[in-house]
């Protein structure tokens, strides 16, 4: 998510000194991934992935992160594949279009109302440097305390608390269950 040159310069530090390059890279790795865990968003690079869903009933499912461009390459609801004009993608929202499959209706279950495996495959992610600012923000201060502050505890001086700003950033990026 941050290149090296960038968090050297967040840190002050040398660009042309490689000694610290392995450690940013794995503290920035780190933070990447805690703020994936608390967000339970991805914010890596475009990736195709594969979600399995249950339709219990409702009018919407909710896919973990928005498709790229709002595109879904395929739907299937037990096993068979939905047409492209039997559902509609809006954010991370999937609903079944009004005029979709007879054999589901308008709600993501089964017409005796059993509920129903939804496959979805689509592309997420992020190009580098189109992530959310918020999320890269967080990721330069984690980096930056855990460089400098090395230690869990500090003993005779005052050590930064970086977990209110960290979680004030990540929290309007926080996925909301359905």
């Amino acid at each position: 998510m941050i290149d090296l040159d960038t968090l050297k310069l967040a840190l002050r530090l040398d660009a042309a000194d490689t000694t610290e390059d392995a450690l940013l890279t794995q503290y920035e790795a780190a933070a990447v991934a805690f703020c994936e865990r608390v967000t339970g968003r991805y914010f890596g690079p475009p990736a195709e992935v594969t979600e399995y869903l249950e339709g219990t009933g409702g009018r919407e499912l909710w896919l973990a992160d928005a498709p790229v461009d709002g595109e879904v390459v395929t739907v299937s609801v037990d096993g068979t594949e939905l047409a492209a004009e039997d559902f509609e993608v809006r954010g991370r929202r999937l609903r079944l279009a009004y005029a979709s499959s007879p054999s589901l209706g308008l709600y993501w279950c089964a017409p005796n109302g059993a509920s129903v495996d939804v496959a979805v495959t689509y592309t997420r992610g992020y190009a580098p440097g189109d992530e959310p600012a918020d999320a890269r923000q967080a990721v330069l201060l984690l980096v930056g305390h855990w460089y400098e502050t090395r230690v869990p505890v500090a003993i005779g001086t005052v050590a930064p608390d970086v977990k209110l700003t960290v979680n004030d950033l990540l929290g309007s990026l926080r996925r909301m269950t359905a």
